[in-house]
């Protein structure tokens, strides 16, 4: 093997042989601390996202079971179906509403009811959306109302806005109950 014709090509393409090495170089420190660095963040979400999402689905002898949490589950839902009246007179709802209202000095309008089948969990939504006027005081004590009331499930839609007055608020809600 001819060594000096191989120094004379070395030596002819140095800087192309130089920007070689230094990439190399380069990608072995790039390699070694960023991303290493990243492979271990991301093994380590991956291990406390098993652990938080780990918990529903262990049987008591430590190993996944699928089947365990879907009954958990459906047992959560069959308690929630079951606390659920029967179809009722809305017109008990309407007078709970509004008595909320007078209770927190608030000014509404009609409420009406509209109802909505959910044939997979064999249950009816009734809905209605209210415009309401009032302090901000007062909207808060309605609000804390409705939130302990047990028979209104669902605050579905929520707006408040400056009202014409000072000190006066304008709310826009919407919110269901459900039966079965």
């Amino acid at each position: 093997m001819d060594f000096s014709r191989f120094y004379k090509i070395a030596a002819a393409y140095k800087i192309y042989g130089f920007f070689c090495i230094l990439i190399l170089l380069v990608n072995l420190i790039l390699q070694g601390t960023v991303i290493r660095n990243q492979q271990n963040k991301i093994r380590e979400q991956n291990i406390n996202y098993s652990a938080f999402r780990g918990d529903w689905s262990r049987k008591t002898d430590g190993r996944p079971d699928a089947r365990h949490g879907y009954e958990n589950r459906k047992k959560a839902l069959e308690a929630f179906l079951s606390s659920l009246p029967e179809m009722a007179d809305l017109s008990d709802r309407a007078t709970e509403i509004s008595s909320f209202f007078n209770k927190n000095g608030m000014t509404s309008g009609k409420i009406h009811f509209t109802p909505d089948r959910k044939e997979a969990l064999s249950l009816w939504k009734y809905s209605t959306s209210l415009s309401v006027s009032g302090k901000y005081e007062g909207m808060k004590g309605l609000l804390a109302d409705i939130h302990g009331s047990r028979s209104l499930f669902c605050i579905e839609h929520l707006s408040l806005e400056k009202g014409s007055e000072k000190d006066q608020v304008d709310m826009r809600l919407k919110i269901a109950t459900y039966c079965r």
